[in-house]
């Protein structure tokens, strides 16, 4: 774990960032949205320290401007993340899919009865 983008993200593959959750937060544990991009938002500027064009993932909805900058929000080369939203049912349905069939072909359990 790393509390510094700035040492974690030298030589990464892919970076993959979170959701705020700002509806699930009563108590101020941020100093403040503002804060928060710096010490932790996405930019352009930023990911060149990875070295490398890398995919940027989010499980979305993204808070524009927080966990990344619109731009990068914006820029289909970098950030994938409405081809994860257009793939995010096929890809359920298929692990679905995968899931019954597995079922399916699982052998039943043993049952005892008792006597």
């Amino acid at each position: 774990v790393e509390r510094r983008l700035e040492r974690a993200l030298p030589g990464a593959d892919a970076v993959m960032t979170l959701r705020l959750q700002k509806e699930r937060m009563r108590q101020q544990l941020l100093t403040g949205l503002d804060r928060y991009h710096r010490d932790f938002g996405l930019s352009h500027e930023r990911l060149a320290l990875c070295g490398k064009p890398v995919p940027v993932l989010h499980p979305g909805p993204v808070n524009r401007g927080v966990e990344m900058t619109g731009a990068l929000l914006d820029d289909p080369s970098i950030c994938l993340v409405e081809e994860q939203v257009r793939n995010g049912v096929p890809i359920r349905m298929a692990l679905l899919y995968l899931m019954a069939a597995a079922e399916s072909a699982a052998e039943p359990a043993l049952v005892s009865s008792s006597s």
